[in-house]
């Protein structure tokens, strides 16, 4: 039934009578004091002909079943009259009775115009009683309100107007399952569902100034479109379900206040529009589902198991569990804050951009992940669970608060610390980048990156393993009290990083390693174990959390204070050693190494090894002694074997290690074969620029040969009968396997070399038969010479050292020449002398550098016979005898290691056959290709060197043999080109060279 009336203050639900009315038809009139449109219980009518609202009775049997009212687009903002329909007929002869109880399907329809209050003073007409009754039945005299009572009703409004700003009208839909549908137009005033399973629609451009009220019943509200809920300053909510499992739709629209499940389990839904104020579940198991819209205040679980999903939107407040164990799902959108509340709630956050998160109090498990972006997290009261993966990103630092609480950490990065509060906290990081540091009773480090230090520890409580990179800051810090630590295959040392630890019982490593730099680390116990490796640099001291001295074992692992500093010191209580390595630096010179100064008692078991590094200059001549171990308490025993690293100046040394008062103390005594491979240096350099020497010798004589016995392109004519000059130039490229190094009775394989070679020379031949007039019968020429020689020498690798150094060597020569002739027998002789300087760099002494002067020597003699073999090829048949002195001064290298003189000395018989061709060609230039060979045998070799007071012998092949193959081309009577390539080899070198030559005769 609908009826029109005051609303009554307070009210939310219909108290109009139900019962029926029966009268017999009689005018209506004066119903212009009604509010708007009455519709009386036992009233069925219709506006008079003039106005815009209609109401039709539906009658079966003679009884009204239900009600409709339609009001059109006509203005009704004045009091308007309405009056009983006289001509219904029911069929009775005596007219009619009409009965309707208000419990009918009635619908209201606005599709315009504009419903107000009537006007002041109106009357108010009560019907007829109930015959037999005496209670009289009347119209509703409330005003501002539109009331169906019972049934199921529809109220839709399309447009126009309901009530005014200042005299709102409200509907009451009272009881049974309503629809209430607003698309257009405005109701000032609020809409109350009252009992049943009511639906209201708001959308389209319809507007509902106050609130909607869905009484008791599972009641659905939708807003969508611009649709409007504006709500009031009277009340904090806007849409209010109240009772029952009631559903909230928002698709857009505007809600300017609060939404508030009330009881019941509801379901509230936004993917659009505003909501000006919060959005509350109340009191049951309540689903809240965000996926787009803006909501200005708290999206609020309240009581009950709640779930708040977040796909997308903006939450200007944020969200709020409360009571109850509540689960929040949040991918997608923004959110000030999300707060679980009280109890165990679970919130998992996979993407968006949220503010701070906080547990509440509770066990609570919040879980991190996807490309989510949080500002910070409180974990809050509880025995809570924090997990961070993937891309995850929390601006500011992690806070676990009070309980015994647990955080994983997969993946992500945390812009501040991990801090967790009161309880026995457990942080376990596999990957992500903490950019502060972290404070709980455990810790387990098994990957990722972590910019501050380790506090808090506590018992058992720090595990570091190697299941993925961990990079932890230079210098990090663990801390706590009675912790105990265990570190299992990690770097930590890697990069030169070092480490600190405060307040450890006890701390373990297996195939991992640690560096210490300086500073004291409180640890009572620290083991290495399975190859583990401490490195400790400057004064470091192992102290106990009693104040006293921790304990060190090493058990088939490293203790290394190798960093180029001797003076280190490594203070600790006591030392265990079970095959262990020690690495220490020492300065010989100084008599200084780094020491290890044990205050309790030092075992060694098993075979221990001692590496030791030399730093400046090493003591080639004397054994030296130096303490490396200082300790107190019973002897040490053990065995300790020691050598120096290997491809370092260590490695020259043989080492012993012998217990002396007090502790342990090195030996070290110069090793021979390395001694001579640093001579060896010295060596190359003198026997490559003795080679270079005589090969240009020989270039020049065989030159002069060439011209004077008439093999360089016929017999010697010239211009200008006296005079002529050779020049020349050599290339040569040299291989040699290594020097045999002998000292006493000690021979050594010393090191490989090679050599790049060069030469230029230049001869003055005078031709003294032909100048003095006996050339008929006999030849002589005179001739003399200088030059430049370079000699640039490498050496290979030797003994693990992969350079051992290198030289060069620059020279002038000058000397003369004698040929003589008779017929076709020759005698020809040479003296030659050498002047140079030599640079030097020893990579065995960590490349020591010198110089110094060199001065060689060398004679030579030939006796041939040419042989006619036709008119255009002769045969040369040609040997000799040679002598060679040479010498590099001593010198002291910048380390101070004194190197003596070096001396190169040998004779030489030599074999040195050859054939020539003369071949002249139309051009009247004559062309004259040669092959020669050469046999050479050494007697007498001695190559020496010295270093720091050392003589070494050097020694390899005498025989080698050559192949030279050239032309010398005349290209007019006084001048002759030539190129020459010439291959050598011996048993240990091989030889590649090249010439080019002028000479021109005048």
């Amino acid at each position: 039934m609908l009826m029109v009336g005051p609303e009554l203050p307070g009210r939310r639900a219909c108290a109009s009578s139900n019962n029926a009315l029966r009268f017999k038809p009689r005018p209506l009139s004066n119903l212009a004091g009604a509010s708007g449109l009455a519709i009386a219980a036992a009233v069925v009518f219709s506006p008079s002909q003039t106005l815009a609202c209609t109401a039709t009775p539906v009658v079966i049997e003679g009884i009204v079943q239900n009600v409709v009212v339609d009001c059109n687009s006509e203005d009704t903002a004045e009091a308007f009259a309405t009056s009983f329909d006289a001509t219904l007929d029911d069929g009775s002869e005596s007219g009619f009775s009409v009965e309707y109880d208000g419990n009918g399907a009635d619908a209201i329809n606005i599709m315009g115009g504009q419903i107000v209050q009537g006007q002041d003073g109106a009357e108010f007409v009560n019907p007829p009683a109930i015959a037999g009754t005496t209670e009289p039945y009347f119209l509703d005299e409330r005003d501002n309100v539109i009331e169906t009572l019972g049934g199921d009703d529809a109220f839709t409004m399309n447009d126009g107007i309901v009530g005014a700003a200042e005299a709102p009208v409200s509907v009451f839909l009272g009881t049974g399952n309503d629809r209430f549908t607003i698309d257009g137009g405005t109701i000032y005033g609020s809409i109350f569902g009252e009992e049943g399973n009511d639906t209201f629609d708001v959308g389209g451009t319809g507007t509902i100034n106050e609130q909607i009220y869905g009484g008791a019943g599972n009641d659905v509200v939708t807003v969508s479109g611009e649709g409007a809920v504006i709500g009031s300053t009277a009340e904090p909510d806007a849409i209010g379900l109240e009772g029952g499992d009631d559903r909230f739709t928002m698709t857009g629209g505007t809600v300017g206040a609060a939404v508030s499940g009330g009881d019941g389990n509801d379901r509230l839904t936004v993917a659009g529009g505003t909501i000006a104020g919060f959005l509350a579940g109340n009191s049951g198991d309540d689903i809240i589902r965000i996926s787009g819209g803006t909501i200005t205040g708290f999206v609020l679980g309240e009581d009950g198991i709640d779930t708040i999903t977040v796909e997308g939107g903006t939450l200007t407040a944020g969200a709020r569990g409360g009571l109850g164990n509540d689960v929040f799902n949040f991918s997608g959108g923004t959110a000030a804050a999300i707060y679980g509340d009280g109890d165990d709630d679970t919130v998992t956050i996979s993407g968006g951009d949220i503010g701070l998160v906080s547990g509440g109090d509770g066990n609570d498990a919040i879980s991190i992940g996807g490309v989510a972006a949080v500002a910070a997290v409180s974990a809050g009261a509880g025995n809570d669970t924090t997990t961070l993966s993937a891309d995850a990103a929390i601006a500011g630092s992690v806070a676990l608060e009070a309980g015994d609480d647990t955080f994983n950490m997969t993946g992500g990065t945390i812009g501040g610390d991990v801090t967790g509060g009161e309880g026995v906290d457990t942080v376990t990081i596999r990957d992500g980048t903490i950019a502060g540091g972290i404070n709980a009773e455990t810790v387990n480090l098994r990957g990722g990156s972590i910019g501050g230090d380790i506090g808090g520890l506590s018992g058992n409580t720090l595990t570091i393993e190697d299941l993925a990179p961990l990079d932890l800051r230079d210098g990090v810090i663990f801390s706590g009290v009675g912790a105990a630590g265990t570190i299992s295959g990690v770097d930590l040392a890697g990069g030169g990083e070092s480490q600190n630890f405060i307040g450890f019982s006890s701390l373990g490593l297996t195939g991992s390693t640690l560096r210490f730099i300086g500073a004291t680390q409180v640890i009572d116990a620290l083991t290495l174990r399975n190859a583990s490796t401490l490195f400790s640099n400057g004064a470091t001291t192992l102290g106990s959390q009693d104040g006293g001295f921790g304990n060190l074992s090493v058990v088939g692992s490293t203790l290394t204070m190798i960093n180029g500093d001797p003076t280190d010191t490594l203070t600790l209580g006591g030392l265990t050693l079970d095959n262990a390595t020690i690495g220490i630096d020492v300065d010989q010179v100084g008599s200084r190494a780094d020491r290890i100064a044990a205050n309790g008692a030092v075992t060694a078991m098993g075979n221990n090894i001692i590496l030791v590094n030399l730093i400046g200059a090493p003591e080639l001549v004397q054994t030296t002694q130096i303490p490396i171990l200082t300790a107190a308490g019973a002897p040490i025993g053990g065995t300790f074997d020691v050598s120096g690293i290997t491809g370092t100046p260590a490695a020259l040394f043989n080492y012993q290690v012998v217990e002396g008062p007090g502790g342990l103390f090195l030996l070290a005594s110069p090793n021979d074969e390395v001694v001579g491979a640093v001579a060896a240096v010295d060596a190359a350099a003198a026997a490559q620029t003795v080679n270079t020497f005589l090969d240009a010798v020989f270039d020049i004589t065989g030159d002069a040969a060439e011209y004077g016995l008439g093999l360089a392109g016929g017999a010697p004519v010239a211009a200008a009968p006296t005079f002529g000059i050779f020049a020349s130039g050599q290339f040569a490229q040299v291989d040699h396997d290594g020097f045999t190094i002998s000292s006493g009775a000690a021979n050594i394989a010393g090191p490989s070399f090679s050599s790049e070679d060069f030469s230029a020379a230049l001869s003055l031949d005078f031709n003294a038969a032909k100048h003095f007039g006996f050339d008929a019968e006999y030849g002589l020429n005179i001739g003399v010479f200088g030059g430049y020689t370079s000699t640039d020498v490498g050496m290979g690798s030797f003994g693990g050292f992969n350079f051992t150094g290198e030289a060069q060597n620059e020279s002038g020569m000058a000397g003369a020449y004698v040929l003589f002739r008779r017929e076709v027998n020759y005698v020809l002789v040479s003296g030659t002398a050498l002047f140079g300087n030599t640079d030097v760099q020893n990579g065995i002494l960590g490349g020591a550098a010198g110089e110094y002067d060199t001065v060689g020597y060398a004679v030579t003699a030939s006796a041939g016979r040419i042989f006619a073999l036709s008119d255009r090829m002769r045969f040369d048949l040609r040997g000799g005898i040679l002598g060679v002195s040479f010498t590099g001064d001593s010198y002291t290298d910048n380390l101070g290691v004194a190197h003596g003189e070096t001396e190169v000395s040998f004779g030489a018989l030599k074999f040195e056959p050859g054939v020539y061709g003369d071949f002249q060609w139309q051009n009247g230039m004559v062309f004259s290709p040669y092959l020669r060979g050469e046999l050479q045998q050494r007697f007498a070799y001695e190559n020496t060197a010295i270093a720091d007071g050392r003589s070494f012998e050097f020694d390899d092949s005498d025989f080698s043999a050559a192949v030279m193959a050239g032309f010398n081309l005349k290209v007019m009577q006084s001048a002759t080109v030539s190129a020459e390539v010439r291959g050598k080899a011996s048993s240990d070198s091989t030889t590649l060279a090249g010439k080019v030559g002028l000479k021109v005769a005048f």
